[in-house]
């Protein structure tokens, strides 16, 4: 789709119900990253853990964005 066009109703739809999950990993920075598996996530917040850092998992849902 060219930038700058409405996306169709059926393009919303099939992007209405998408989840991903994000990792918060609090340390010397806030450090957020998304995966699209629940268990790559899982892998990088017991990786955090494993380095002494605290680790959140947040399921986020995909909102899209129509600027026009």
């Amino acid at each position: 789709m060219p930038l700058g066009l409405t996306p169709t109703r059926e393009v919303l739809a099939a992007v209405s119900n998408i989840f991903v999950v994000a990792v918060r990993v609090d340390g010397d920075h806030l450090r957020r990253r998304i995966y699209l598996s629940l268990s790559a996530a899982q892998r990088a917040a017991e990786r955090a853990e494993a380095r002494g850092k605290t680790a959140d998992i947040i399921l986020c849902k995909v909102t899209p964005v129509v600027t026009r």
